[in-house]
């Protein structure tokens, strides 16, 4: 119990430096780019089209955390590493997910939890799930990041 409030309070200290030294999107930019991004239709579909990585052993070394919003509907997904996430999809709960191009090094993204789908077309925020676990898979490797953290 120690070990995970040491954990949450670290998670958020190194989230209010990210953002400190980060500019992060305003709510219209957020709002924008969640506009101009897939539907609803299409996000179901891709997640009816992928199946989560059940033979694959989650590695816990990724320098990247989930800090969650349940207020908002939203989970930010800070990049602490030196390397792009590029290409990945990201998993919660190991149900459902959403595809991500990249967030650079030293930055972050935000994912809608409406944005999220399972396998049978559910969506996370209309489910009334807590986050519990988020996983980036790339390159056919699993990665369990940090957290994940209440903001």
């Amino acid at each position: 119990m120690i070990k995970q409030v040491v954990t949450v309070a670290a998670l958020m200290a190194l989230a209010g430096c990210a953002s400190q030294s980060q500019p992060q999107p305003s709510a219209t930019q957020a709002q924008a780019s969640d506009a101009q991004g897939p539907t609803g239709a299409e996000l179901a579909a891709y997640a009816g089209s992928h199946q989560y990585p059940q033979t694959e052993t989650a590695r816990s070394d990724i320098r990247a955390a989930a800090i969650v919003n349940s207020d908002q509907g939203v989970i930010k997904i800070y990049n602490f590493g030196t390397d792009a996430i590029r290409d990945a999809d990201i998993w919660v709960n190991r149900a459902y997910v959403r595809h991500v191009s990249a967030i650079a090094p030293g930055s972050s993204a935000m994912l809608r939890t409406s944005n999220l789908y399972n396998a049978v077309g559910q969506q996370f925020s209309a489910k009334g799930e807590h986050v519990n676990l988020v996983q980036v898979e790339r390159d056919h490797e699993l990665q369990t990041l940090m957290g994940p953290a209440a903001e």
